[in-house]
């Protein structure tokens, strides 16, 4: 026989050309990206060939594909498909079965992956990413930190899926489905992986790897490891001695064989149009068990790629992948009901979202708000907390915190609707009644004592009430003695009488406060009238109390150093703050920038206006700058660094006043009742959560909102956290 031989063009040559017999390999192109095929047959021009695989995936224009080039030469030409190939599409036919939208691709070797890009792309509706570990290794963690994918596949052997697992252990979890597909032959019993969660395994059952090395050896007395070397290189072995033996048998002498010359493209020179379909043929007779299929200018294997899935140490065969058949399920298997997996983002804002001391876990409003819409949605969920709600960073103008946090995939916090954020994210429909800012100080202290009512008259009042109750007493009793007109004096006129002694004389000055009086008079008219001027000084001392008392109660009971914001204004007894870098301080400055805007409007207007403009002749401004006042009156008091920094100081002093969010307030003023509220909230604005820009959960977390509603979760949950525990 002549020089016979078989020109192999193959990308991945370093791997698999290894595996052909001496003289079958002729060219090795790797580092070439885009090979032209012309300068391909020209390299080679000294040889001469009887047949051209080409094992490559390049995606092609189709003015340009290899076959188009060679059957214009009428040279035979065939694509090969290997195991390789049939790992892949088959695992892609399963995530598309179980409804995945995006996965992760990990291979171990740059060859695989640049393979396995060629051949997956461009038929898959599936958005991979296609990563290569350990050298990734950093990558492969930063993108399951920032996505969960629907479903993992990784490649390789069962070595490697261990060492992979052991290595990252924390990623590897229940949150999406994992599919092993295996670089080895492999027997019907379950693998060895340290996997407690179901997961998928693709792979070549070791009948197949015993059925390519020797279709007459008895399969049971073969096993897979037994099998030197991966499905492909095994496969591409057998394909160079089926082809060999095809083409001994339609071309012996070599007759058929065509030389690689310097000629152009259009050379009139072209091989035998029927040698093609002949040796067809010959390769699908030749091939034992229909192992190699040539069809249409394709060369392929057709052993089926088994599929089975693991739940808790039971397998289930899912189904059989054949290039001509593709995935077919087992009948009756149904695919596990898998919930859905997405980040949360919170942020530390008590009540909505705070820290158990004692447990540790993250509780609140917010986090029951997201177990109602898991329960509602049916999915399962991760916290991903982030550091405050976010604002713009200069120069760019992106967001950090919680608004620019990519790594979550709903926002459930207390997010409040802004224009300027919705030009980053889009908002759900609102989940809290209208919220805004509202004043808070410390409680005034009311001081309980026995003897509160002496505070009605100044001291020196009450010491001449008591000089006067003495001084009347002493009197009393010194003309009652000494008088010859007194009772005591003249017995004989007077049977009965009331004998005003030093004591009678002191307790009659003293029972003249009382209602019912000092009781029987003198009789003396000296006596009388020291007693009549004294009962008018009863009179007038008792009806100074009584109403100096009811107006000092009154005075007390209203007494409120704040009513409002217009009153915090205008007053300044009472400093006030904010809480630096918060929606508080936004909206003082944005405020004050809005007078501020307005001022020098009015004055552009007023200074530009003609003189006969008398509409505009006017005192002073129109309009009061409270808020320019209110926001100078902050950055003089600096602005707390936190809301637990902003309580602590209006518990420390008696005149500040703490400007905060109204719900978070409250909550703050429920729990601890040496807080009181002052006014109504104002600035007032709904709380929402917030999705990525185009996400279609949008519409989903709505539904979910309203049926939350319709069974008054949210009443249930407002009455939980705003509560007063308070006396009165």
């Amino acid at each position: 026989m002549g020089s016979s031989r078989v020109l192999l063009h193959d990308d991945n040559a370093e791997t698999w050309v290894r595996s052909f017999e001496s003289g079958l390999a002729d060219y090795d192109d790797r580092n070439e990206k885009s090979p032209n095929l012309v300068q391909v047959l020209y390299r080679n021009e000294s040889d001469w060939e009887q047949v051209i695989l080409d094992f490559t995936r390049k995606i092609m224009d189709p003015e340009t594909q290899p076959q188009k080039f060679f059957a214009t030469k009428q040279i035979p030409y065939f694509r090969v498909d290997v195991p390789f190939d049939a790992l892949l599409r088959g695992v892609d036919s399963l995530l598309h079965l179980a409804n995945g939208s995006n996965g992760f691709m990990i291979f171990h070797s740059d060859l695989d992956v640049n393979r396995g890009v060629n051949v997956v792309l461009g038929s898959t509706l599936i958005r991979y990413s296609f990563l290569t570990y350990p050298r990734q290794k950093e990558l492969i963690l930063e993108k399951f930190e920032f996505r969960v994918p629907t479903g993992v596949i990784i490649y390789g052997t069962e070595q490697q899926f261990k060492d992979f697992i052991q290595a990252n252990h924390h990623v590897v979890r229940n949150r999406t489905e994992w599919i092993f597909m295996y670089n080895q032959f492999m027997s019907s019993s379950p693998p060895k992986l340290n996997i407690s969660f179901p997961y998928f395994r693709a792979y070549f059952s070791s009948e197949t790897c015993c059925t390519l090395a020797n279709p007459t050896t008895d399969s049971q007395r073969c096993s897979a490891s037994s099998c030197d070397g991966n499905p492909s290189e095994i496969y591409i072995r057998k394909l160079a001695f089926v082809l060999a033996e095809a083409l001994n048998q339609v071309d012996p002498d070599g007759k058929k064989s065509f030389r690689v010359s310097c000629t152009p493209p259009n050379d009139p020179r072209v091989g035998d149009r029927g040698f093609n379909a002949v040796l067809m043929d010959a390769i699908n007779a030749k091939s034992s068990n229909k192992m190699v299929t040539a069809k249409q200018g394709k060369i392929s294997f057709e052993f089926p790629l088994k599929v089975e899935d693991y739940v808790n140490g039971s397998v289930r065969a899912v189904g059989e992948y054949k290039f001509e058949t593709g995935l077919q399920q087992t009948p009756g298997f149904v695919f596990r009901d898998r919930k859905r997996y997405f980040r949360i983002g919170i942020v530390n804002f008590p009540p909505w979202t705070m820290k158990d001391e004692k447990t540790g876990e993250w509780v609140g409003y917010c986090i029951d708000l997201a177990n109602g819409i898991a329960n509602k949605m049916n999915f399962e969920y991760d916290l991903v907390v982030s550091e405050g709600f976010g604002k713009r960073m200069p120069p760019n103008g992106r967001w950090n915190g919680l608004t620019g946090d990519l790594k979550i995939d709903i926002a459930v916090a207390a997010y409040i609707m802004t224009s300027e954020r919705e030009e980053f994210i889009d908002f759900v429909s609102p989940y809290y009644e209208q919220s805004g800012l509202i004043i808070t100080m410390k409680r005034p202290v009311v001081k309980n004592s026995l003897f509160k009512f002496m505070t009605v008259l100044r001291t020196e009042v009450w010491l001449s009430i008591l000089g006067a109750t003495i001084a009347t007493g002493f009197m009393l009793w010194f003309l009652d003695k000494f008088s010859p007109y007194s009772a005591q004096n003249n017995p004989q006129k007077y049977k009965t009488f009331r004998k005003f002694t030093l004591k009678e004389s002191f307790w009659f000055a003293l029972t003249s406060f009382t209602p019912q009086g000092g009781g029987e008079p003198p009789k003396a008219f000296s006596g009388r009238t020291l007693v009549a001027a004294y009962w008018i000084f009863v009179v007038l001392m008792l009806a100074t109390f009584t109403a100096n008392l009811a107006a000092f109660l009154t005075v007390e009971r209203m007494q409120s150093p704040i009513r409002n914001l217009e009153h915090l204004a205008a007053q300044s007894s009472v400093k006030y703050s904010v809480v630096n870098v918060s929606t508080a301080m936004t909206f003082f400055k944005n405020m004050a920038n809005a007078e501020e805007i307005l001022y020098q409007m009015w004055r552009n207007l007023t200074l530009t206006a003609p003189s006969s403009a008398r509409e505009y002749v006017v005192w002073e401004y129109p309009i009061r700058e409270m808020y320019i006042h209110i926001h100078s009156v902050i950055q003089s008091a600096t602005p707390v660094l936190n809301m637990s920094e902003g309580f602590s100081r209006v518990l420390s002093d008696d005149y500040f006043a703490f400007i905060h969010d109204a719900a978070q307030t409250k909550y703050e003023v429920f729990r601890n009742c040496n807080l009181t509220l002052i006014g109504e909230p104002f600035a007032e604005a709904p709380y929402a959560l917030a999705v990525a820009q185009g996400n279609p959960l949008q519409d989903d977390i709505s539904m979910a909102i309203l049926q939350l509603q319709t069974e008054r979760f949210f009443e249930t949950l407002s009455a939980r956290y705003w509560t007063s525990t308070c006396p009165g």
